[in-house]
């Protein structure tokens, strides 16, 4: 019985169970049918037959530990043999293992992204059945926005497909909160109780928002507002203390906690960490253009999304009959151009989407696209992998060969081979998860906001399984090649030859060099995308933002409004903290602003503009940011004004009302017009006319590498301005030197309001671009890791070739040759395999440019110095890694080499 037969009945033990049975009655049946033809009765012969074959039970059993022992006792010889075979061979066996990890280390890596980003589903029951609910407006010129509180309302009643629709508003994102060890800004939502139901949350303890809990607070209701905490913040605020009942100041309002909610809990990767009441009332509910609740639906079971989506394109085209309103209702966009032009809101409709997509799908081309380079790396580690195998199985053949000779059978040496590949894919796998979790750490912590869902990141199950998986077809895979070359013939010819005269063929050869032209191919293929997405790095470093940002300190604070309940008061409190800030040593200018460039949402508000061009779609103009700024602003900024001037202090509430504007604001709608002395009305139509006295250089908002948009600037000395929170300072002072003395200006001024994100505008910069530099960084590494064992394999193949042709290279010495023409020989044959590698990597790299292209920035997949940067990279390389093998053949000793 063959060894894997064996292995097979071991694992199938019931069916050997059966097999043996069925031969032991076999046997009885037999004897049986022996007696009754010597005359016996069917009793007797039966009786007789059952004494004269003793007892099947015992017999049974003995087979069964019979086989079962051998197997364990053939296995453990097979552990001890491979591990005498690879300690013989340390420098093989390390190799192979750095190479497996190398390669399988990356790929868990990046697969533990994969699975916690993309392939995980959400951490909510049936979560496929969760989808985000947005209006599209082609007026405002963006795919999605979030959709209005009566349309929310409305929705709700009128909708057939969803079993539960719930809203949130992100507000202002943070809220102070004031703990037993100090004030921390916080992550807040404020949502509807709706939601919960849409998610399928509980609270892991007290209870979730009550019916009616959520909307406008009556003020002459006893009761106290309410807050849910979030399981973390409920570690790390309050030590996992009692809250339930208990009172926490929010914006420095008492709320009382009602409920902790499970570890992990979030809504739209917003991180949450305390859950406040959404707060719509009666004046909420008639602000039909006040786009700003993101709505999240759970479809009926019985439901499909594609019969969703028909629902709400039905909907869509008789909404104003249906919910009785008739202005700013969702309709279909008209074909009829004098339809599209009296219809303001023309094309304004619903759509949804997978509430996963709407999560990941910022993110998901980057990662898929870090999987293909994890996985080439992987191609490139098992080419290199083959080409060790190779080169041991030609320094191993005669041993096998004998062996064979001597009677040993081909699934005996195969599954010695395998335990091999087995402990080495061990060591390997086992070396490989602890760097992917080392690396997944590392990662997390320095790119913490780069990727969606990054907690639920982790080396868990699947990557075990993944890894596991890979490190089985390994082992499988290193038993295989060591004997594929060993059948009949290649024993009689093992045993025939020599072993000093070329122990390998020319067909061996042939494909050894042709692996390394693979892995040379797939190296360029990552040096060309790594090298790519550094020039876009180096692009987006060197973007004018439209300000300067050198010697640039910023950190943020919020004014609660109970606490600071109009905007007068707010104003004057920063007036006072950046006099105080001004008169710090080392603090050449300071000044506040509601937004801080240069990633800030897009707000796209409507805005009633004098004169201006008449836009193509909607009566209204489409200002995409707002920014209200305190005195100095253009000053400290450094943004230089190009026409007109800036806000003066004499621009007060109680003089003309002033606006700056930038410059593509001014391009844009006042064409071949002066813009100075133009007016804009910002807001609604109650709002008063503003004058422009200044056009201000474009600063980017929304990216370095977006568009620059239009933008209006206000100052908040006058009515119709929001409150800052962004503080600047030109300094010569770093951060930390600033820290103790900013934090004690702002704890004089309020010791409630905590201060946040200090630190310099180039970390700002760095903030911004911390998804692509991620992504950049990763690439380079799997690049760096593909050069480091392409540049092992040729050295692998070359030394081998020198070391198998040692003769022909010694004839050609003693024959006249020079050494330096044996180097260049040398030389020019690893460098050949390197150069058709180079060709048919940058054709490979350019048929996956499109992977790549939407991720560029100043920089095209054929960008000329990228290729020829990544030549040369490979071609030093080569040079590198063939130099060694290449001197010890111009070495060689003739007479010694032919005296062999």
């Amino acid at each position: 019985m063959s060894r894997l037969r064996r292995l097979w009945n071991v694992v199938r033990r019931s069916r050997m169970d059966d097999d043996l049975r069925h031969e032991l009655d076999t046997h009885v049946a037999l004897i049986e049918e022996e007696e009754r033809r010597q005359g016996l009765t069917a009793d007797q012969a039966r009786r007789n037959a059952r004494t004269r074959f003793g007892n099947p039970h015992a017999y049974r059993e003995r087979a069964l530990d019979a086989v079962i022992a051998t197997w364990f006792e053939h296995a453990c010889k097979d552990v001890r043999f491979a591990a005498r075979v690879l300690r013989r061979a340390p420098g093989f066996s390390a190799t192979a293992v750095l190479t497996m990890v190398l390669g399988i280390g990356a790929n868990a890596a990046i697969f533990s992204i994969l699975n916690g980003v993309i392939l995980r589903p959400l951490p909510y029951p049936s979560s496929e059945r969760l989808m985000y609910v947005s209006a599209q407006h082609p007026a405002v010129g963006t795919g999605a926005v979030t959709l209005s509180p009566p349309e929310y309302k409305e929705l709700r009643e009128v909708n057939r497909s969803f079993t539960a629709i719930g809203a949130f508003a992100p507000g202002a994102g943070e809220v102070n909160l004031t703990a037993p060890d100090r004030a921390r800004r916080v992550r807040s939502a404020n949502v509807d109780e709706h939601l919960f139901d849409a998610l399928g949350l509980q609270a892991a303890q007290g209870r979730l928002f009550a019916p009616g809990e959520t909307g406008r607070p009556d003020p002459a209701a006893p009761t106290a507002p309410v807050a849910i905490l979030s399981h973390e913040l409920w570690q790390t605020a309050f030590g996992g203390q009692p809250m339930i009942g208990k009172t926490v100041e929010v914006n420095s309002r008492p709320r009382e906690v009602i409920g902790i909610m499970p570890p992990g809990a979030d809504v739209l990767n917003h991180r949450t960490e305390i859950w406040l009441p959404l707060g719509l009332g009666p004046s909420e509910l008639r602000s039909r253009r006040a786009h700003y609740l993101h709505v999240i639906g759970r479809l009926k079971d019985q439901v499909t999304a594609e019969a969703a989506q028909t629902e709400l394109k039905t909907l869509n085209e008789g909404w104003g009959e249906r919910v009785g309103v008739s202005d700013h209702m969702f309709a279909p966009l008209p074909t009829d151009g004098a339809a599209r032009a009296s219809n303001p809101d023309a094309g304004h409709v619903l759509q949804m989407s997978p509430l996963h997509d709407q999560i990941v799908s910022p993110a998901s081309r980057a990662i898929w696209m870090l999987q293909v380079a994890a996985g080439l790396v992987l191609l490139i580690v098992c080419a290199n992998l083959a080409n060790l195998l190779a080169a041991r199985v030609a320094m191993r053949r005669r041993e096998l060969a004998v062996r064979m000779a001597l009677g040993a059978t081909r699934g005996r040496l195969l599954t010695q081979s395998i335990a091999e590949g087995a402990m080495l894919s061990i060591i390997g796998g086992a070396a490989a998860l602890w760097i992917a979790r080392v690396g997944l750490h590392a990662l997390t912590q320095a790119y913490p906001m780069a990727l969606p869902r990054s907690g639920e990141v982790s080396v868990d199950l699947p990557v075990l399984l993944f890894a596991s998986g890979v490190a089985i077809a390994t082992s499988v895979f290193f038993g295989l090649v060591q004997l594929r070359h060993i059948g009949m013939k290649g024993v009689a010819a093992a045993l025939t030859d020599a072993g000093t005269k070329g122990a390998t063929g020319g067909t061996r050869h042939y494909i050894r060099r042709s692996l390394v032209v693979v892995e040379v191919a797939l190296a360029v293929i990552l040096v060309a995308g790594a090298g790519l997405l550094i020039r876009t790095i180096a692009n987006l470093g060197n973007v004018d933002a439209g300000f300067n940002r050198s010697r640039l300190v910023t950190f943020s604070i919020t004014l609660p409004g109970a606490t600071y309940p109009d905007m007068t008061r707010q104003v004057q409190t920063f007036l006072r903290l950046l006099d105080a800030l001004r008169a710090v040593p080392g603090v050449e200018a300071a000044t506040a602003m509601s937004g801080l460039p240069p990633h800030r949402p897009v707000l796209k508000m409507n805005t009633r503009i004098e004169n201006a061009t008449t836009p193509s779609v909607g009566p209204f103009h489409i200002v995409d940011y707002y920014q209200s700024v305190m005195p100095g602003y253009f000053e400290t900024m450094g943004i230089p004004i190009v026409r007109g001037r800036g806000f003066q202090s004499t621009d007060t509430a109680s003089s003309g009302l002033v606006v700056v504007v930038n410059e593509r604001f001014a391009a844009r709608f006042w064409k071949g017009l002066d813009p100075i002395g133009q007016r804009v009305k910002p807001g609604n139509d109650q709002a008063p006319w503003f004058t422009v006295v200044g056009v201000a250089k474009d600063v980017k908002q929304g990216g370095l590498d977006q568009d620059t948009g239009t933008e209006l600037y206000k100052s908040v000395l006058q009515p119709q301005s929001a409150s800052p929170s962004h503080v600047v300072l030109r300094t010569t002072l770093a951060p930390a030197a600033l820290s103790q003395t900013i934090e004690r200006v702002v704890r004089e001024m309020d010791p409630a309001v905590p201060v946040v994100r200090l630190r310099d505008m180039e970390a700002v910069f760095a903030e911004s671009i911390q998804r692509p530099r991620f992504l950049a960084q990763l690439l380079g590494l799997f690049a760096g890791l593909a050069l480091l064992v392409a540049a092992i394999g040729t050295y692998g193949v070359i030394s081998s070739l020198v070391a198998e042709r040692r003769r022909e290279l010694g004839i050609r010495l003693a024959l006249g040759a020079s050494r330096s023409a044996v180097l260049a020989h040398v030389m020019r044959e690893g460098l050949l395999l390197t150069a058709i590698g180079v060709v048919v990597g940058l054709a490979g790299a350019f048929g996956l440019s499109r992977l790549i292209a939407s991720l560029l920035f100043g920089v095209t997949p054929t960008d000329v110095p990228t290729v020829a940067g990544v030549t040369a990279t490979m071609i030093i390389v080569a040079v590198v890694a063939c130099l060694l093998p290449a001197w010890r053949a111009s070495r060689l000793d003739p007479n010694a080499v032919l005296k062999v």
